[in-house]
């Protein structure tokens, strides 16, 4: 009878381990929008505009405790949001992959403290926040998106030069052109996307899904 106890208690306390583990929205942080490279070059962006955490699309898995998640699977679907966005099939180095069925971009595991960190790789965009984030399966934030890569033909060509150059003349805001993550600057969005055609122009198309 003792040992049917303690069988019963450790299965108590395995089912209270998996809940803790369990994503909570509240308590993880992800980065407000998520901005493409064409090459290895990561964009400024953070958990709010003009709030820089680090270059590159960051964020933390934490349970309901504030508990950091590692091991965790991260999944950027653009699918089913009306968007258009099409990843890249190659995302170059690190642990992710593309999805096409679903144009969701994959990466993990978190590392020891739930962090993931990498440069993400797409065409086309969304100026609101409608693009999903999930980990392990729970949605846990959503998000915009940015790309030099307008049209979403693979490279950052002639015709997305002159997207970028309508809305960086143009007084007004254009989110999708804010490669700085920051409305009231615009050097650094030049210098991002000059940096974005120059790499482009000198390689050949990334493939895309489609």
């Amino acid at each position: 009878m003792k040992a049917l106890a303690l069988v019963f208690a450790a299965l108590v306390l395995a089912s209270g381990a998996a809940r803790a583990a369990t994503p909570s929205p509240p308590q993880c942080t992800v980065d407000h929008v998520i901005i493409s490279s064409w090459n290895e070059t990561p964009a400024r962006n953070g958990l709010t505009p003009c709030v820089t955490s680090d270059a590159g699309f960051d964020l933390v898995v934490r349970d309901a405790a504030g508990t950091p998640i590692p091991n965790s699977q991260v999944r950027v679907t653009f699918g089913g949001t009306g968007t258009s966005i099409l990843p890249y099939t190659n995302l170059g180095p690190g642990p992710t992959f593309t999805q096409c069925f679903d144009r969701t971009i994959v990466v993990g595991p978190t590392d020891g403290q739930g962090r993931i960190h990498f440069v993400p790789h797409f065409g086309r965009y969304a100026e609101t926040a409608v693009i999903p984030v999930f980990a392990d399966g729970v949605q846990i934030a959503l998000i915009e998106a940015r790309s030099p890569d307008y049209d979403g033909d693979g490279d950052v060509d002639l015709s997305d030069l002159t997207t970028f150059s309508g809305d960086y003349l143009d007084p007004g805001y254009h989110a999708r052109s804010d490669f700085d993550d920051c409305a009231g600057t615009r050097l650094g969005d030049l210098v991002f996307f000059v940096g974005q055609y120059l790499a482009s122009t000198a390689g050949s198309p990334r493939p895309v899904c489609n």
